[in-house]
């Protein structure tokens, strides 16, 4: 007899496989709050002849990233059944620890000039989160197409923004 698709979703969320989907999400919520804080540091600290135009590109895109802390954080609950892994200290410490990974490479500092390429590190840095959350997922039977459809559709809204920064850093 075959199983509900339900039923094969609640069993690969099950207890046991909780663990790596909660590291997982808070990977990923943690990454996407570190962009957020790290575009919208760059909206704020533009400046020079590319001001308006940059002070403009920062503002489209950190806010396309901050729609994906909310999703992110409502699909990792939904999926996992449990919130007690999001907690504000938490969140906060993997935030600060994503976003040296992200400057890792280029570190901005106060040089307007160097932010979109500190911009598109970060992007990097976030979409390589969601392909290795993809991998380990389907590693440990946890792909649901829900959270396949949901992961592709941050990489799919994050391929304009990367353009975009792309065009910028020329």
């Amino acid at each position: 007899m075959t199983k509900p698709a339900r039923q094969l979703i609640s069993e690969a969320l099950n207890e046991a496989a909780n663990p790596v989907a909660r590291r997982w999400w808070q990977n990923l919520l943690a990454a996407a709050n570190a962009l957020y804080t790290m575009l919208y540091t760059f909206h704020w600290k533009s400046k020079g002849a590319n001001y308006y135009s940059d002070h403009e590109l920062y503002s489209r895109i950190y806010e396309s990233v901050e729609e994906d802390i909310d999703s992110i954080a409502e699909k990792a609950i939904g999926t996992t059944n449990d919130d007690s892994f999001i907690d504000a200290a938490t969140w906060l410490a993997r935030s600060s620890e994503a976003l040296g990974r992200m400057t890792n490479r280029t570190d901005p500092g106060n040089d307007p000039d160097l932010f979109p390429q500190a911009a598109l590190d970060g992007f990097e840095f976030y979409l390589r989160i969601i392909d290795q959350m993809k991998d380990e997922f389907e590693m440990n039977g946890l792909l649901t197409n829900g959270i396949d459809d949901f992961l592709q559709a941050l990489c799919n809204k994050h391929e304009g923004n990367v353009y975009l920064l792309q065009q910028r850093n020329q």
